[in-house]
């Protein structure tokens, strides 16, 4: 079920910053990024926290190596703008081009999940 209060219902300064997204990715601006800035006192803050930790906190993987983990859960989730998203953060995080390059073909065989039909986030077994 998509929520229609996530089309509308921000003020003048997060409508600007979608439209900046959505001019520059040539996208439109994700609903978990929606959610975020909806009910940032409910929800948001804690999912940017909860978001922060996992992406930047300790942990045995860089940052580049969780950004491609992100950017290719993004493609079997079909999120374009996810995708460079990550993929872009990655390459930066690297500063190596050619590595993430290298990373991305692949993502062209469809995990077992998606072979078989179920999205992610779905509860068909």
């Amino acid at each position: 079920m998509r929520l229609d209060v996530l089309n509308r219902g921000y003020g003048p300064s997060t409508k600007l910053l979608f439209a900046l997204i959505r001019l520059f990715s040539r996208h439109p601006v994700p609903d978990a990024a929606k959610l975020v800035f909806y009910r940032p006192d409910f929800y948001g803050s804690r999912a940017k926290e909860l978001t922060h930790e996992a992406m930047r906190g300790p942990s045995p993987w860089s940052v580049g190596d969780r950004e491609l983990m992100a950017a290719y859960v993004s493609k079997v989730n079909e999120c374009a703008f996810c995708i460079g998203a990550h993929t872009a953060t990655a390459g930066q995080a690297y500063q190596d081009g050619p590595k993430v390059a290298a990373a991305r073909p692949t993502w062209n065989q469809p995990p077992s999940r998606a072979a078989s039909g179920q999205r992610c986030g779905s509860l068909a077994s």
